[in-house]
């Protein structure tokens, strides 16, 4: 593949056919199109692509993404999984700044909670930010991935952004500066990137509901982002969840071509839970819902 965003890397203490079989599982375990040879590896998934090549006395590496943000999240996959190898590799990034030793990870930007905020229903509350921040937030997160990620500190301690390292993975910060990194779902984007929309499970106890409520809760989170995969293409699809996954649920729902047949099941503990789940007209999906029961 052509990607926007590239990373090339040499390891020279990494013996190649091990490298290969890492990747490899890596491969067969996501049933990926893979093409091998001696001297060869070449692994490729919808939005990017992992090759490496035996060089002399070392295995070079390069990596491709749709952007930028794209490749950062396939870089702490790759990374992640050669360190367990050993080793250390000899990362040189091209055309991103920040993804280099000692640049911020996956750049990071800065947004206070909460935003403006209505009920959906008993334990759901929609947010939803603007202005500023999610201007260019937005524009990264509409680039692919039905998530981001939200960065908080503890309380009263200052926001702490992780950097990355000379190997090329990400260090977070430890101790009392340690974030708490929730997964939401984009629900709803503004096309000009001036608000986004998300849905929050509220439950005692929860980080995110605290800082939601809390009447000071202007102290700055930080966001990342896109992760995950795009809308799923099918004839059919089956979605199961609990009351955390309904907003990826609704999402996908409300995205499928109208030919496709889904079901969706997703387990409550309150009937009174339940959201409207909008879909093509002709997709056919079930509709009942009852407590500790399925959608």
């Amino acid at each position: 593949m052509t990607g926007a965003a590239v990373t090339k890397a040499a390891w020279p203490d990494l013996e190649p056919q091990a490298g290969f079989a890492l990747f490899r599982n890596l491969g067969q375990q996501l049933e990926l199109p893979m093409v091998e040879t001696d001297t060869d590896f070449a692994m490729q998934t919808a939005n990017a692509e992992i090759a490496l090549q035996v060089q002399g006395s070392t295995v070079g590496l390069t990596l491709r993404a749709f952007n930028g943000v794209r490749l950062h999240a396939l870089k702490q996959v790759v990374f992640a999984r050669l360190a367990r190898l050993g080793g250390s590799g000899r990362v040189c990034c091209a055309g991103m700044g920040s993804c280099c030793s000692g640049g911020l990870a996956a750049k990071p930007c800065r947004q206070t909670l909460p935003g403006r905020r209505w009920p959906l229903s008993r334990a759901s509350l929609r947010i939803s930010a603007g202005s500023g921040w999610w201007v260019r937030a937005c524009s990264l997160l509409a680039t692919g991935g039905l998530h981001f990620r939200l960065l908080l500190s503890q309380t009263g301690r200052a926001l702490v952004w992780p950097h990355i390292a000379p190997d090329g993975r990400t260090v977070w910060p430890e101790g009392e500066d340690t974030l708490h990194r929730p997964v939401y779902t984009t629900r709803a984007l503004d096309p000009a990137g001036k608000w986004l929309d998300f849905d929050v499970f509220l439950h005692d106890g929860g980080r995110v509901t605290d800082r939601t409520y809390r009447v000071a809760a202007r102290d700055p989170v930080g966001v990342m982002g896109p992760s995950g995969r795009d809308i799923p293409q099918a004839g059919w699809i089956g979605l199961f969840g609990d009351e955390t996954a309904m907003p990826a649920i609704a999402r996908i729902l409300a995205a499928l071509h109208q030919t496709t047949t889904a079901q969706a099941y997703i387990l409550l503990d309150d009937p009174t839970d339940v959201q409207p789940m909008q879909r093509p007209p002709a997709l056919p999906c079930t509709g009942c819902c009852v407590a500790k029961g399925v959608i």
